[in-house]
């Protein structure tokens, strides 16, 4: 399954937050042409094919527990921390609201739309996640 089917099938899923109240994920409206290409202009590196294809389905998802309701493919709606230094390039793409995020790692070699790092605020510290978006789970 590609990351667009990935997309789709949550698209209108349902669960319980941790709190027990009932949720529902939604796509987010998807991304222009235009919009994608502006976005590829200001990336160190080459915006894979099938993140460019999963953006004009959707920009991401909103409904989502945990991230400030909203995960963003593009990272153009979340303002995440992130240290400059440590990569000048980063893309934050959820945010949980409590100062900390999920960015990608992209740097001018970058062949995936990854990694991604958990960049915590409390205590300050940058945890490996995954080695791209498009990882596959293991269930």
């Amino acid at each position: 399954m590609d990351i667009v089917d990935r997309l789709r099938s949550l698209d209108g899923k349902s669960y319980t937050s941790d709190d027990g109240e009932p949720r529902q994920l939604r796509l987010l409206p998807p991304l222009t042409p235009g919009q994608i290409d502006g976005l590829a202009a200001g990336l160190p590196c080459p915006l894979p094919d099938e993140i460019r294809r999963a953006m004009l389905v959707s920009a991401g998802l909103s409904g989502a527990e945990h991230v400030d309701g909203t995960v963003d493919l593009s990272g153009l709606s979340q303002s995440g921390q992130w240290l400059e230094e440590f990569s000048p390039h980063a893309v934050s793409i959820a945010c949980d609201g409590c100062g900390n995020s999920w960015s990608l790692d992209l740097w001018p070699q970058s062949r995936q739309w990854g990694p991604v790092f958990y960049v915590s605020h409390d205590p300050p510290v940058v945890v490996f996640q995954c080695s791209s978006t498009l990882e596959k789970s293991g269930g």
